[in-house]
């Protein structure tokens, strides 16, 4: 290649390597803070310290510490939130603080508090009419991304922190939950817990369907998606109640959200011995000790790892080998249909690990386990051999073929097309003027029988009429 390829290669990898591990922050408020003196920093949280101490009884009971990493989270939350007031309404500063501070709220005690599919939210000044539901509505959550608050409503959520109810948290948590869903970026615990907390939660639902009577609002009887929002809002505003109310769903909750809110003078943390103590109490549904993967909001299997490591390693190595060692292309479809039918037969199995389409186990058989399959079977064929052995082939004819680089290449075609689906076998470059005069009546071969049966090429000699024999650089 020029050293103009070899530069565009160079930019590309580092390019590429900023891009994934180091992005740019472009947001207007990450570029804000940056620009800030130490002082402008300290003074820019105190602002929002002042906005949520009044606003959210959650901040208002955390320690110093507890606060300083609630109030960066409030940050992150809104470096990728962009705000619209809608019908003429103005989104100040505080709004945008206290819409973060909610978001925050729900998903403090994760790793991952991240609501990355969500870039937007529109704020009406009160109930809006959406053409969608055909009906008026206090807020919602789009599978797009956007989330929508009546603002009227939204404050008189956090007026009274006793009523169950909270427009912020509501939609939050429906927010938490479609991020699973059409999201590729959310707490691994939470979302291989969610399924379990929906087993636990699921008779109370049925019973609310039932019209019996609960703790719970009526509406959480909709779906399960409204029941888990409803028993969000419960879980923050009345949790003493809630617990006493309805344990087992409290408690899964708790694990589940990976907080207690009736703790709030340990900065709503688990206690050490939750687990044990749940556990311990036979009245109580147990939470298991071991939680497995839930591969079904999983946007990344294990399987496609090795789809790629298939496609992008074993299938070019196998196209790499092809004349080093004298397969034909149909045995490499042998072996990855003969593989793709037995791991078929492992359909039920595979969809516990992950694997749900059927589409999904041929791609994983065939260009995952059959490509890598055949590249280890080919690379044991040419390390385990059964020793060398040596064959001359009598030319037929022969022809020159010009090449921009090395010059005319001599290729030759034997007797019964022998070798006929191997080219390279049969090109040679490199020849002197002298050579090229003599005709080579024939080419002797040096092979080695591989384990698996198969020839692997070793070297190859062109032998003239003279009957001298001048070896071929390859």
């Amino acid at each position: 290649m020029t050293p103009f390829q070899w530069l565009l290669i160079a930019f590309f990898i580092v390019f590429t390597i900023r891009w994934f591990f180091f992005p740019i922050n472009k947001s207007a408020l990450a570029r804000k803070i940056l620009n800030l003196s130490p002082q402008g920093k300290r003074k820019f949280f105190s602002e929002i310290e002042k906005i949520l101490e009044t606003s959210s009884p959650y901040f208002k009971s955390l320690t110093p510490e507890a606060r300083k990493t609630f109030l960066i989270r409030c940050v992150e939350f809104n470096r990728t939130i962009r705000y619209i007031g809608m019908e003429g309404f103005t989104v100040t500063e505080e709004m945008k603080w206290r819409f973060a501070a909610t978001a925050v709220q729900i998903t403090f005690g994760f790793k991952n508090f991240s609501l990355s599919h969500y870039h937007t939210i529109k704020v009406f000044p009160e109930t809006f009419y959406s053409k969608m539901h055909d009906r008026y509505l206090k807020g919602g959550a789009s599978t797009s991304g956007t989330l929508f608050f009546s603002w009227k409503d939204f404050v008189a959520g956090f007026d009274d922190p006793a009523d169950r109810y909270n427009l912020g948290l509501h939609e939050m948590a429906h927010a938490l939950r479609l991020q699973l869903l059409h999201g590729t970026d959310f707490d691994h615990k939470f979302a291989n817990y969610s399924d379990h907390w929906e087993d636990i939660a699921r008779p109370e639902f049925e019973s609310m369907t039932h019209q019996e009577s609960s703790f719970l609002r009526s509406y959480a009887a909709v779906n399960m998606e409204e029941f888990f929002a409803i028993c969000v809002e419960h879980f923050f505003e009345v949790p003493f109640e809630f617990k006493k109310h309805l344990p087992d769903i409290y408690n899964h909750l708790c694990y589940l959200l990976n907080q207690d809110p009736v703790r709030s003078e340990y900065d709503y943390k688990l206690s050490d011995d939750f687990v044990t103590k749940v556990n311990s109490d036979v009245s109580l549904k147990p939470i298991p000790l071991r939680v497995s993967k839930n591969y079904k909001y999983d946007t990344w299997n294990w399987s496609f790892n090795v789809i790629l490591f298939g496609f992008f390693v074993a299938f070019p190595l196998v196209l790499y080998l092809y004349g080093k060692v004298l397969y034909k292309p149909l045995h490499i479809f042998i072996i990855v249909g003969i593989t793709a039918a037995l791991l078929s037969r492992f359909h039920n199995y595979f969809v516990t690990k992950g694997i749900f389409f059927f589409r999904h186990l041929m791609l994983f058989a065939t260009m995952g386990c059959g490509m890598i399959l055949s590249a280890l079977i080919l690379i044991s064929n040419i390390y385990l051999t059964n020793g060398n052995i040596s064959e001359t082939y009598k030319i037929a004819k022969f022809s020159y073929k010009p090449d921009r680089i090395t010059g005319n290449l001599y290729v030759v075609i034997f007797d019964d097309d022998r070798l006929k689906s191997f080219p390279d076998l049969r090109t040679f470059s490199s020849l002197s003027t002298s050579e090229q005069k003599q005709i080579a009546h024939s080419v002797k071969f040096t092979f080695s029988e591989g384990i698996f049966g198969w020839r692997n090429y070793l070297s190859k000699e062109l032998v003239f009429k003279q009957n001298e024999v001048v070896p071929v650089a390859d």
